[in-house]
């Protein structure tokens, strides 16, 4: 049994494809699609190029809403959204069953989503760095396997502050947000840059308001024109996007706060020229926008071939399809050997290949005191037959991950995240194989590079996790290992 359990994991592990660890945050999964078009002439086809649409088709602006914390005010908050044809995310703390079975299942069925807000609401400059990861980490992961929803958005409890006697300044904050694999948020104009961001690591769009507790047409309108004047001046890093919040409190002074509201946002709703969008599809969407890869790969005759590089949905949190346009008006437009229908002027919405789309599970496996990696209590509850752990030896500065398939399925495509505190230099590391076969197991070992010297990297507990994003008949599944390592 030990010969035959050695000689698996061998076999499996020769199929492993290293990836470079990296830190910067700009490499990301990509898949390929390739588009036909045809056009009315060769010299059409050889002149024609494609470009990205910075939104979807016919849309001149985007709308979207945010609002804050773990209440169930917020399924009246989705109602009043969705009867205006509006979308929200609700940026959530801790969450139950209960909380998920009645408030996030019906809202996210009227098209709003969920994001982050840390797990216990502190002023994020008053923790030291290794808590304010668990915040942010712990929280996406909790919410994440209570949701099997992908949280890719962040709003900070109290705003982004510093001073000089911060534990966490600005950059550290940033730089922890970065490694949680969150993108951006509802979060106003700037603030990547404050936090020593580019613009496509956060993306913070335009918020205003309406007032939360006392629901303002005069409030809402100043905001929305604030905005429109704001745009006029010249484009936004975060892109044409407008975001509405930030409390569900509408119901605090008047009973009928959210009919109050309900008339407001009609004032702006049902606009052919908006993209009505919850923040996690506009965050997705612009940052696909910002990374768009397109080649021109050959001319036959009146026939142009493109490729595009297009980002996992898993890895954006948001299955979006993306805008393009031909510069010449085409004929027929075929998308891996599919007809598309184009809008005028060339334009059309290209989806994302059905295959690539976002986990439809999600489960977390706690590690706890960083034990044995194999230990058989680290089994899925969610997801049947597999066990997935992870180490790291403070010693060897090395993290172990043992996975193992005792299902009676292959796991095709397992694609491991590694997401380190800050006291390692790398914040973020990425390993993959092609597949683990039922009955077989896949061990990895990995360097974690170098330690940053900074002691107020290391002042308690550090948390870390590995995400496991895989294929099992079909379905794209999401596993965490988390663990808690302590100074030594």
């Amino acid at each position: 049994m030990k010969i035959f359990r050695f000689v698996s994991v061998f076999l499996t592990l020769s199929l492993l494809i290293t990836l470079t660890a990296f830190s910067s945050g700009e490499e990301m999964r990509r898949y390929q699609q390739t588009i036909t078009v045809e056009f009315a002439s060769a010299d059409a086809a050889a002149e024609a190029d494609l470009v990205p649409l910075e939104l979807p088709v016919g849309k001149t602006l985007a709308l979207a809403s945010r609002w804050d914390d773990t209440t169930f005010a917020h399924l009246s908050m989705a109602k009043t959204l969705s009867e205006n044809g509006w979308k929200g995310t609700f940026f959530l703390n801790k969450v139950n069953s209960d909380f998920v079975s009645k408030v996030v299942r019906p809202s996210v069925g009227m098209g709003c989503s969920v994001g982050v807000h840390t797990i216990n609401h502190p002023h994020l400059e008053t923790v030291a760095p290794d808590r304010l990861f668990y915040e942010l980490l712990g929280n996406k992961i909790l919410i994440e396997q209570a949701t099997d929803l992908c949280a890719n958005t962040f709003t900070f409890p109290f705003g982004l502050h510093s001073t000089p006697d911060s534990l966490s300044s600005t950059e550290v904050q940033g730089e922890a947000i970065r490694r949680t694999g969150l993108f951006g948020g509802a979060e106003n104009l700037g603030k990547a840059k404050k936090m020593n961001l580019a613009p496509d690591q956060f993306i913070s769009p335009y918020l205003f308001r309406a007032d939360d507790k006392d629901p303002q047409l005069s409030v809402f309108s100043n905001g929305f024109n604030q905005g429109l004047r704001l745009l006029k001046k010249g484009p936004f890093d975060s892109g044409p996007c407008f975001i509405l919040g930030v409390h569900s409190w509408q119901q605090n002074i008047h009973k009928d706060g959210f009919d109050r509201l309900s008339k407001i946002l009609a004032t702006r709703s049902h606009n052919p020229k908006y993209w009505y969008c919850n923040c996690s599809e506009y965050i997705a969407y612009r940052l696909a926008y910002l990374k768009n890869k397109v080649e021109k790969k050959e001319v036959r005759n009146n026939t142009a071939v493109f490729t595009l590089s297009c980002l996992y949905p898993a890895d954006l949190g948001s299955d979006c399809p993306m805008g393009y346009k031909l510069s010449r008006e085409p004929k027929t437009i075929s998308v891996n050997g599919k007809s598309i229908p184009a809008a005028d002027q060339g334009e059309f919405m290209l989806p994302n290949d059905p295959q690539f789309t976002v986990p439809v599970k999600i489960d977390c496996i706690e590690n706890k005191e960083n034990g044995d990696p194999r230990s058989n209590t680290l089994v899925s509850q969610k997801i049947p037959g597999i066990q997935f752990g992870s180490q790291i030896d403070w010693n060897k500065n090395r993290l172990a991950i043992h996975i193992e398939n005792k299902s009676d399925k292959t796991l095709s495509d397992p694609y491991f995240t590694v997401r380190l505190p800050l006291r390692w230099k790398e914040g973020i590391l990425y390993r993959s194989a092609k597949s683990i076969p039922a009955g077989q197991s896949l061990d990895l070992e990995i360097p974690l590079g170098e330690i940053d010297s900074n002691d107020a990297f290391s002042t308690g507990k550090l948390f870390a996790a590995v995400s496991c994003d895989f294929v099992q008949e079909k379905n794209i599944l999401r596993l965490y290992s988390t663990l808690f390592i302590e100074k030594k």
